[in-house]
């Protein structure tokens, strides 16, 4: 394999690779540097990159290398859609997920090597900081007014075990009227509908919501930065509860995929619980963010078994049914405000994550001789 790395690329993995180009021209003016990847049309000088559904593509691949895009997505996905990928090609996966590629449970039956890059992040930085986004423009502050109408809200689609969990274990154990939990076309608690930019839900589609809210921004689907539902900050919802139950995409095993469902509270400020992966808030901290660990106990974030994870977030819920809020407020703002200026230095994050990527090419180079 030789430098820089030819290939030609889908959507998502252009955007990271267009932002490494610019990276690696201006990262050092004085010196010059290795250029590592290189984007090119010609497919018939470059590696295959494909996104990882593209079955039939992959399968045709004459190449000993392919580059397969799952920006949007992370380790569970692979765990499906590459059944059927020739296991004579080595696969260098583009996630904006990480894992362990050591550890037993991650074990995928190809040789690959994990290119990490948190592609979320970036793409909620561009949509909330970039004037070319029309979000831009919209209401992007918590406000810390208390008293709040609710203890919390939360917002999903897709059904996963451990939202079933919310609806089971952990709404029954707090007054109706003080939640509101929107999950798989159900609106749980405390109606919302009139602070949403969809007002109706259809319980027979749990895609009812992003194909309504898509409409909201039909006209910006051609421009340069285009307005997708999920990116959508719910602000008017944020602003009457104290905090937001996050429930991310993935809650079993160690790997690190955070999406815009952390993002979006990290951006506006409020408060949040989290339900994810054991040790997803150490890695967000690990980026420099803040969480609340020094406000409540986090100390579910730790926690290996899935359902005594679940409990302990079930019982920091109510908890936080009695929790002081106005003597905490400067903390919780103080938080908020690190939190913000920390999305000011994401070019950092990036620095790093592409300095990793590089160093992998080169640990694969070097293992080939």
């Amino acid at each position: 394999m030789d430098l820089p790395i030819k290939f030609n690329t889908s959507q998502f993995a252009t955007e990271v690779f267009e932002l490494y180009k610019t990276w690696n021209l201006y990262k050092n003016l004085k010196e010059p540097t290795t250029n590592y990847f290189e984007i090119t049309p010609d497919p018939d000088t470059t590696y295959m990159c494909c996104v990882y559904y593209q079955e039939e593509r992959i399968k045709q691949c004459k190449d000993n290398i392919i580059f397969i895009d799952c920006f949007k997505e992370g380790w569970h996905i692979l765990r499906n859609y590459s059944i059927n990928w020739p296991r004579d090609k080595h696969y260098f996966i583009l996630s904006s997920a990480d894992w362990d590629t050591t550890d037993p449970l991650y074990q995928l039956d190809f040789k690959y090597t994990l290119l990490y890059f948190p592609w979320v992040l970036l793409d909620t930085v561009r949509a909330y900081t970039s004037f070319k986004h029309e979000l831009f423009f919209c209401e992007k502050s918590y406000d810390f007014k208390y008293p709040k109408e609710l203890s919390f809200s939360s917002m999903t689609s897709s059904i996963k075990d451990h939202r079933d969990f919310v609806v089971q274990h952990i709404l029954p154990l707090i007054p109706k009227d003080s939640y509101a939990f929107k999950y798989a076309g159900i609106n749980h608690g405390k109606n919302i509908q009139h602070l949403d930019i969809v007002s109706n839900i259809n319980q027979q589609n749990f895609e009812h919501y992003h194909q309504q809210a898509d409409k909201y921004f039909a006209n910006t689907h051609n421009k340069e930065l285009p307005v997708s539902a999920w990116q959508y900050l719910p602000i008017d919802i944020y602003n009457i509860s104290y905090y937001n139950l996050i429930t991310e995409s993935n809650f079993e095993g160690s790997h690190f995929f955070p999406t815009e469902k952390i993002w979006k509270p990290i951006v506006t400020g409020i408060p949040f619980v989290c339900m994810a992966t054991q040790n997803f808030l150490q890695r967000v901290r690990d980026l420099g963010f803040k969480t609340y660990n020094n406000v409540w106990d986090e100390s579910y974030d730790t926690e290996p078994n899935e359902v005594h994870r679940l409990e302990m977030i079930a019982d920091l819920c109510v908890q936080l049914q009695t929790f002081d809020w106005q003597s905490n407020r400067q903390k919780l703002i103080d938080i908020a405000n690190h939190n913000k200026l920390q999305l000011q230095q994401v070019s950092s994050i990036f620095d790093d994550h592409f300095t990793n990527m590089e160093n992998k090419i080169k640990d694969y180079i070097a293992s080939k001789k």
